[in-house]
């Protein structure tokens, strides 16, 4: 791709890796990726951006294509081909199928973002699980009370900070806030940045009590104590 002009990525964005030292990026390149008809059947371009990284390894070059150009080639795919993956090779096969059950997760249960509510950098130090307030973006009017927190799919986290699946209750008020749990499982502090992307909200189809045993546990008096 070195006849392809490139670009910096000083005013898009900061790239980290999963030891939270900078990643570094020589810039980016406007291309587009061509999947062929040999393996889906029909010919798909997909324009993207890529990232290019120094060459520090080898002579030969690689290429890592994500799901910001992938995401796009199933929803290209699902409009002009039949959605019969039987008949692809094995490994678009399942990369088809891992798309579409993203797609639809994505469309029927999204309802929206969660970003981080403080000003401030937050730092979460080596194994710690942190507690942060999260400003929930909806994506509808009409969301209702109960929401589950997810990991977000729309963005990634540094890497190894994880979310902890939670069901909340959405506060009235039109600003809402909801406490999103943070577990940091790497061996480094990993800083996020305010307004950063946190979570997902999704949508609960039900909530139900659980029913717990009653428990009797005798005292040494002979008195019962019902739980």
């Amino acid at each position: 791709m070195s006849h392809l002009p490139l670009n910096s990525l000083n005013d898009l964005l900061e790239v980290e890796g999963a030891n939270g030292q900078s990643v570094p990026y020589l810039g980016y390149v406007e291309a587009t990726i061509r999947f062929p008809k040999s393996l889906l059947g029909v010919n798909i371009e997909v324009p993207t951006l890529v990232l290019v990284v120094p060459d520090m390894c080898s002579t030969l070059s690689s290429v890592l294509i994500g799901t910001n150009t992938l995401d796009v080639l199933y929803e290209k795919y699902a409009e002009i081909a039949p959605q019969n993956f039987e008949s692809l090779p094995y490994g678009y096969k399942v990369v088809l199928k891992t798309l579409e059950i993203r797609k639809k997760q994505s469309v029927d249960s999204n309802l929206g973002e969660v970003r981080l509510h403080s000003r401030d950098l937050e730092t979460i130090s080596a194994g710690q699980i942190k507690v942060l307030q999260g400003s929930v973006s909806c994506r509808i009017s009409d969301v209702g009370k109960w929401v589950i927190v997810e990991s977000p799919k729309s963005s990634s986290l540094p890497g190894g900070i994880l979310v902890t699946d939670s069901l909340v209750s959405l506060p009235p008020k039109l600003s809402r806030c909801i406490p999103v749990t943070l577990k940091n499982e790497s061996q480094h502090d990993i800083t996020l940045s305010p307004k950063a992307v946190i979570a997902e909200i999704h949508a609960v189809k039900s909530v139900q009590p659980v029913k717990t045993p009653r428990v009797v546990i005798r005292c040494r008096s002979g008195r019962n104590i019902r739980d």
